[in-house]
């Protein structure tokens, strides 16, 4: 009876232990959203803080061949923060992948995406007293940037944008990405535990003409500025970036900061590959998403954001 009563202490304060981190990191509520006329369902996922006030919202825009729960290990660590993150999978990606036609990628413009983050937003809820962070990796950071540009026929949000977090956005890409122009899970990280995640869609040769809309959305991220108010956080990869042109990142920061002084922090990450936050710890992966965390809650509370000069893991301010 009594061995009986110590392993039911025992698991009350193991599972009791485990709901109180779970709590301190955030939990996430999943949904679908209709659009078209139903012919399109969009699933997305809420990341809400449990145990701290929320300090700001976050709607994150995934890479091409990947999917928003990828990228969990970040959205729970910005909820330690208090960030409440928004994320869905685009048309063709994730768990909207269909052989319907309207879910076909190459029906979709970056106008018609931003289209898409706008409603989802709505869907979550709008909290107009909150500050808007948006944040994007890859071909998702380049369509955070147009829509931060506010650019002829992207759709905006019911609140204006208060900062950016970009992580190797694809402002400058290669004709040919990855290994061969396929996507491969050891092209974009060193952690070997994600290798057997399924990537769709494989390659952007599989969806040419969204590729194109890559390549020109590149071209016109350059050709446009932020509104001055915007502060922004860019992380770049290795100068050997599979997928971006890092030495174009860089000549693209240089070329925004000299548009109206626009605000903006960059840091590289050498030895890190593309997938900037699901890299290996030792190349940087949990110290990206703790800075971004940080320059998040920066900017939610109105205050300065510096990146120390020092770090255990090398990394270059541009």
């Amino acid at each position: 009876m009594q061995r009986h009563m110590r392993l039911c202490s025992f698991v009350f304060l193991f599972f009791g232990s485990v709901s109180t981190l779970l709590a301190s990191s955030g939990g996430i509520e999943k949904d679908k959203l209709k659009l078209y006329g139903g012919d399109l369902s969009v699933p997305y996922g809420m990341y809400t803080p449990h145990s701290v006030p929320i300090v700001a919202d976050g709607l994150y825009l995934h890479g091409f061949g990947d999917r928003f729960s990828n990228h969990e290990k970040l959205f729970k660590t910005w909820a330690q923060a208090g960030v409440r993150t928004i994320a869905f999978d685009f048309p063709d990606h994730g768990e909207t992948c269909s052989n319907a036609l309207s879910s076909h990628l190459d029906f979709f413009t970056f106008e018609e995406l931003s289209f898409i983050a706008t409603q989802v937003m709505t869907k979550a809820g709008e909290k107009p007293w909150r500050p808007l962070l948006l944040a994007g990796w890859s071909t998702g950071g380049l369509l955070a940037i147009r829509m931060a540009q506010a650019t002829l026929g992207f759709h905006e949000f019911a609140r204006h944008i208060h900062g950016l977090v970009l992580f190797a956005p694809a402002v400058r890409v290669p004709y040919l990405v990855g290994e061969r122009g396929k996507v491969t899970n050891q092209t974009l990280t060193q952690d070997t535990e994600l290798w057997a995640r399924d990537i769709e869609p494989g390659s952007p040769l599989c969806k040419p003409v969204f590729a194109s809309r890559i390549l020109d959305s590149a071209c016109r991220s350059w050709k446009s500025s932020f509104p001055q108010h915007i502060r922004t956080l860019v992380l770049a990869a290795s100068d050997d970036d599979k997928y971006i042109n890092t030495g174009g990142l860089k000549q693209w920061v240089d070329a925004q900061r000299a548009h109206k002084g626009s605000e903006i922090t960059a840091v590289q990450y050498p030895q890190s590959m593309h997938e900037i936050d699901n890299e290996h710890d030792l190349f940087g992966g949990q110290q990206t998403r703790e800075l971004a965390r940080d320059f998040i809650e920066a900017v939610a509370k109105e205050l300065p954001f510096n990146v120390n000069s020092e770090s255990v893991l090398p990394r270059n301010l541009f």
